[in-house]
Formats: structure tokens, C-alpha cells, sequence
């Protein structure tokens, strides 16, 4: 587990989080991907495991909140 912390609390909630985990490889053998959070932040991950060819039955992912509706 790696901590991420906004350095702008001005930002956009998860952005941060969401550039650090695509900076992450994707592992090159079959897995099962979680990723929840902020809306963008878990379609956004979804978004680039499944580009890069992890099946979608292989992704759970949940947007608790949208930062736009706050």
C-alpha cells in the first residue's frame, strides 16, 4: 500500500491517485484488478486495464462519490 497525498488540496479528489496507479506496469500475467473511490478516479482505472487488454470480468470497480457533486 502506498499512501498518495494531494499537494493542491485545490485538485480534483483521486487525481493524484489516479496518475500514480497508471504510472504503476500491468502485470503481464492474468490478475484481477479493484479499484473504487472517487467516480473518475475508478472508471478512469478500468478505463486503462481494460486498453491494455485485462478482461473486463477481471475488474471490479466502484465510484463512491463524484467530485462534481460536492
Amino acid at each position: 500500500m502506498t499512501w498518495i497525498e494531494r499537494d493542491d488540496h485545490g485538485r480534483t479528489p483521486g487525481k493524484a491517485a489516479y496518475a500514480a496507479a497508471t504510472e504503476l506496469p500491468v502485470p503481464d500475467r492474468p490478475f484481477y484488478g479493484w479499484a473504487v473511490g472517487e467516480q473518475a478516479l475508478a472508471s478512469g482505472k478500468r478505463k486503462h486495464w481494460t486498453r491494455a487488454g485485462v478482461p473486463k470480468t477481471h475488474i471490479m470497480f466502484c465510484g463512491y462519490w463524484r467530485a462534481a457533486a460536492h
